[in-house]
């Protein structure tokens, strides 16, 4: 069988299932942050919300393979609507957003065709792994700023170890990037997208990145 080779160190060692792993209901009060990664091989979508007590709760993933982008658009709209009906969205995505396929469009207007603006934030992929281990710590409420609906089956797989660095022959070398297998790293990047726009590195809310007027359906 195809899988995942648990080599290397764990990027999230201080995620506990126990803490972080709870029922997440999503509110039509507040809009449902919606980050993307875009591939035609494994892409991603992940729906967050802020909560209440500023905590980032990951509600709903889904990451399809083999997919076209048009096919992967319209995905995440059903979904809207699935899931949550009459929600307002916001959306975040990566510098892969201004790829471009075979028609010359970038996965940035194919998805504008569907009604779907994304908004790209350029960062460091240790900056958002940065804030997403800021927000897994426990606060002096004694709750932790990330929760994670258990849903997301491979995104608690992925947080409980399946998310890895390679191993690392030579310790003087730059710390390298976690694996790219396709497998965690979609799911990742697209929740990456969202906490460096919604959050400071240290895990405190930066604020809501567009005003009310600039939320799609």
């Amino acid at each position: 069988e195809w899988g995942d080779l648990a080599e290397g160190v764990p990027v999230f060692p201080d995620f506990d299932p126990t803490v972080h792993v709870r029922d997440c209901a999503w509110s039509r009060n507040r809009p449902l942050h919606v980050g993307l990664d875009f591939g035609y091989h494994t892409p991603a979508a992940v729906w967050c919300q802020v909560t209440a007590k500023d905590q980032l709760a990951v509600i709903r993933s889904w990451c399809p393979q083999h997919i076209r982008e048009a096919d992967f658009a319209q995905g995440i709209l059903q979904r809207n609507a699935d899931w949550f009906p009459k929600g307002q969205f916001l959306y975040y995505g990566g510098h892969d957003g201004k790829q471009k396929d075979k028609a010359g469009r970038t996965s940035l207007q194919v998805f504008a065709g569907y009604g779907i603006y994304v908004r790209l934030r350029y960062s460091h992929i240790d900056a958002g792994l940065s804030t997403i281990r800021a927000l897994l710590k426990v606060r002096s409420d004694e709750e932790p700023g990330l929760l994670l609906d258990p849903a997301n089956e491979g995104g608690v797989e992925g947080f409980s170890g399946g998310y890895r660095y390679p191993p690392v022959k030579d310790e003087t070398l730059p710390k390298p990037d976690p694996q790219k297998t396709g497998i965690f790293d979609p799911w990742f990047d697209a929740l990456r997208y969202i906490s460096v726009c919604l959050f400071a590195p240290n895990g405190e809310q930066a604020g809501s990145p567009e005003p009310k007027s600039a939320f799609r359906r």
